[in-house]
């Protein structure tokens, strides 16, 4: 997530806190649920199932009570979990 804000991160944090309620709460840029994503620790359990690289996104779409929240930056959209990925990053591609 190499172009994340503080910015991001702060709605996050501050929609977390006054959602306590909710599994988790999730980045969406023009519809795209993105990164990252606060988990609440009632998905701690589920989590310490995955296996190997298998991400918490189809955890996430199996899951109710996660709040999106809408933000301004396709940056949410962007990783770098590959040598590829990072190689494109690098180059401006990403």
């Amino acid at each position: 997530m190499p172009g994340v804000t503080n910015t991001i991160l702060d709605q996050l944090i501050e929609a977390f806190s006054r959602a306590p309620d909710r599994a988790s709460v999730a980045s969406v840029y023009q519809a795209r649920r993105g990164n990252p994503v606060l988990l609440s620790r009632r998905l701690f359990p589920r989590l310490a199932l995955l296996k190997g690289d298998e991400s918490a996104r189809r955890l996430l779409d199996s899951t109710e009570g996660v709040l999106e929240i809408a933000v301004d930056d396709g940056s949410v959209l962007s990783n770098i979990d590959t040598r590829e990925d990072l190689q494109r990053a690098l180059c401006g591609r990403l």
